[in-house]
């Protein structure tokens, strides 16, 4: 039921327990299942991965939209923008590529050097299964760059968006990227996860289309979780190093066109708050605004906290 008058801590806080509840809950499932082996152990990577999404889906998501239907739906007053689909995988491979340096070359070798001193574990993804062969490449297709294309979409930007469409531009945008990047929780994806989230929140915003999003999300993953199985499987080992580095090189001269090229370009589409009840303008850097929100700061502090425990198991 839509509301014209927003209250902004009810809505940052309920959209905090809202994310927190899918995370404890998926924390939870999580342990539970292996600890009382519920699904039976398997050989096939398929049957796996189903098992792996299952407390992320059925168990997480659901208690995400349980405390998110405590939010009043937004009045979205906002009309779609056109926006060329080449300058949106511009705008979200440009933050792809700043965000592969922080993860790659800041993260990483923080992490290198503190490995020096502790025994760490320097993962990048939450994820044991193996994904090489032609099986390992279509399971990793369909079952893991689908999964989290539309699935984080549609928490991060579809849902949020639902709740939030009459806030200040700026503060969805920083929310949707904040908690999307964090909740990668190992410290070699997390932070620079931040820039790409607030990429896909902007193009979101404007296009209101999440089929775009999600496929360009999708497009992302299917690089290292299905051409590069593919092309090692099929022994074509130049042809992984040529893709890439074809790749790397795509993301840096996106960055390179979205700093040099649509750096004035952002402020002019961001836009303030559509509905009363919002205390601050799009002016206003509302990142204090977020991270004060009780629901906000338990979320992130959570997800800091898991990327502490990861490095050490």
């Amino acid at each position: 039921m839509a509301t014209e008058t927003r209250n902004t801590k009810q809505v940052l806080l309920m959209t905090g327990f809202a994310l927190l509840a899918w995370i404890l809950v998926l924390t939870l499932t999580k342990f539970l299942l292996n600890h009382f082996s519920v699904f039976p152990a398997t050989d096939s990577l398929w049957l796996g991965m189903i098992f792996h999404h299952i407390p992320n889906y059925v168990f997480g998501l659901s208690a995400f939209l349980i405390v998110l239907r405590f939010i009043p739906d937004a009045t979205d007053t906002r009309p779609k923008d056109k926006v060329k689909l080449i300058h949106a995988i511009v705008i979200i491979f440009g933050a792809y590529g700043l965000g592969t340096l922080i993860n790659g070359i800041i993260m990483q070798n923080l992490l290198n050097w503190l490995s020096a001193y502790y025994p760490i574990t320097i993962g990048t993804t939450d994820s044991h299964l193996d994904l090489s062969g032609l099986n390992g490449a279509f399971a990793g297709l369909f079952l893991g760059a689908c999964v989290a294309g539309f699935g984080e979409e549609l928490i991060f930007r579809k849902l949020l968006y639902k709740k939030m469409a009459g806030c200040p531009d700026i503060l969805y945008i920083m929310v949707s990227g904040i908690t999307f990047g964090i909740m990668h929780t190992y410290f070699t994806q997390g932070f620079g996860h931040i820039f790409v989230g607030m990429a896909f929140a902007y193009i979101y915003l404007r296009t209101k289309s999440y089929i775009l999003v999600a496929l360009i999300h999708l497009f992302i993953d299917t690089i290292p979780m299905f051409f590069t199985p593919l092309l090692e499987a099929l022994a074509a080992h130049t042809a992984v190093i040529v893709l890439q580095f074809s790749y790397i090189a795509f993301i840096y001269v996106c960055m390179l066109i979205v700093i040099i090229w649509y750096r004035k370009k952002f402020n002019w589409n961001i836009q303030p708050a559509t509905e009363a009840g919002w205390e601050f303008m799009s002016g206003k850097f509302p990142l204090w605004t977020m991270l004060k929100s009780p629901g906000i700061a338990l979320f992130t502090v959570y997800c800091i906290g898991e990327m502490i425990y990861n490095l050490f198991h």
